[in-house]
């Protein structure tokens, strides 16, 4: 068995420096001047290690190999099973050298396995200064200010690899060449299962939380043949060999994939990164897939806010429906008007549709109930009776059945 370890490692560094200077031109009532700048620095090493392994079954010697005319079998490499074998049988002599011809029966099983695990590393700062003199009429001179530092960090694994399980078994026929060497023929028929897998880190943007890596698990078993010509050569300092293939193919007999949710390695969230991933509308908010933004958080739309917030102008500001505030043509504080929750008892209305309950003549909300004084339409017949309550409406007041009536009334 014989096994390799390889590793790689990349670093790339990143540097970003801007500077704006503006001056507006002055007009009698403003001025502004200013600058801005902004300095964004980072770095990403990339490191990469591959492991392969290879092992064969064998019990053949070279000393096995040898044939009447003590000649070593062309080809061999020592990593073969001999089932049978056949001759020598006496050949021709080629210029003086005679040759045997020897036929064996080949049975040869190998394992190969690879894997590779790649760790990338990211960081980088980000830092911004803002600083503007304004004058107005109405205000006079005041400045402007703005001062903004963030981090972010990155962090996956992801790993692949496959096991190769392979055995073939055919005739092989040699012509051998005294003790130099010789020349064969050999036919193979082979059987072959592969078992691999694949973990890769989706997008930032797509890992609501750090992880696992999703990805596959497959298998493939295989039949084929292969049909191949070669030469060995015995310099007694030095072996030299080689083997050419004619023909090689391979049938899929079966092929099966299955998808893994949490497989080998570790993915970073988007939403954990400390930066803006290209779904996030924020630094890990928004987007439809982190929490929602704070108040001043960009925003495409309301699902990009934070509870209680609204999306206004780009910005995450206080939904009106909920900031304690009777304001945006609400009917009593956050309730009614254009928000969506109902003004609870107790509060203003103008009309039932304003309430949880039902608008009192009052102008204030009454729960639906049989002893609130009102006439709740879709309760009762008329006010506190008939419909759902138990008492009985009296001679004179409205009611929709006899049902409704107290006594003989109608």
């Amino acid at each position: 068995m014989t096994a390799d370890l390889t590793a790689n490692f990349y670093f790339k560094p990143s540097f970003e420096l801007g500077f704006d200077v503006r001056i507006l031109t002055p007009r009698l009532n403003y001025f502004t001047a200013g600058a801005k700048g902004e300095l964004k620095v980072s770095a990403t090493v990339l490191g990469q290690a591959s492991l392969s392994a290879s092992g064969s079954a064998s019990n053949q010697k070279k000393s096995e190999a040898k044939g009447a005319a003590g000649a070593a079998p062309a080809g061999g490499s020592g990593e073969e099973f001999s089932l049978a074998k056949m001759g020598p049988y006496k050949g021709p002599v080629v210029y003086g050298i005679p040759t045997t011809f020897v036929v064996r029966f080949i049975a040869e099983c190998s394992a190969n396995a690879a894997a590779t695990a790649k760790v990338t590393v990211a960081g980088g700062l980000e830092a911004m200064a803002e600083f503007y003199v304004k004058y107005k009429h109405d205000q006079g001179w005041f400045t402007e200010k703005d001062y903004s530092f963030d981090k972010w960090t990155n962090l996956t694994v992801e790993s692949d690899g496959q096991v190769v399980l392979q055995c073939s078994v055919g005739p092989k026929v040699e012509w051998l060449f005294a003790d130099i060497g010789g020349v064969f023929v050999r036919l193979q028929a082979i059987a072959r299962g592969t078992l691999g897998f694949e973990f890769t880190c989706p997008s930032p943007g797509d890992v609501a939380s750090s992880g696992a890596p999703p990805g596959t698990l497959s298998t493939k078993g295989q039949v084929g043949g292969k049909l191949s010509i070669g030469a060995r050569a015995d310099l007694k300092v030095v072996e030299l060999s080689v083997e050419k293939g004619l023909w090689e193919d391979y049938w899929t007999l079966w092929e099966k994939t299955w998808n893994i949710k949490k497989g080998l390695g570790y993915c970073l969230s988007g939403c954990e990164d400390a930066q803006k991933s290209f779904k996030e509308t924020g630094s890990d908010c928004g987007g439809g897939v982190c929490d929602g933004c704070a108040k001043g958080g960009p925003c495409n739309g309301d699902k990009d806010c934070a509870y209680g917030l609204m999306c206004i102008g780009g910005t995450c500001a206080q939904d009106p429906c909920y900031d304690n505030t009777l304001n945006n043509g609400e009917v009593d504080v956050d309730c009614s008007g254009p928000c969506e929750q109902k003004c609870a008892p107790g509060k203003k209305c103008n009309v039932s549709a304003d309430c949880d309950g039902v608008c009192h003549d009052s102008g204030k909300c009454v729960e639906v109930s049989c002893f609130n004084d009102f006439w709740d339409k879709d309760f009762e017949s008329a006010k506190d009776c008939g419909g759902e309550c138990a008492a009985k409406c009296g001679t004179g007041t409205a009611c929709l059945m006899a049902s409704d009536c107290a006594g003989n009334s109608h």
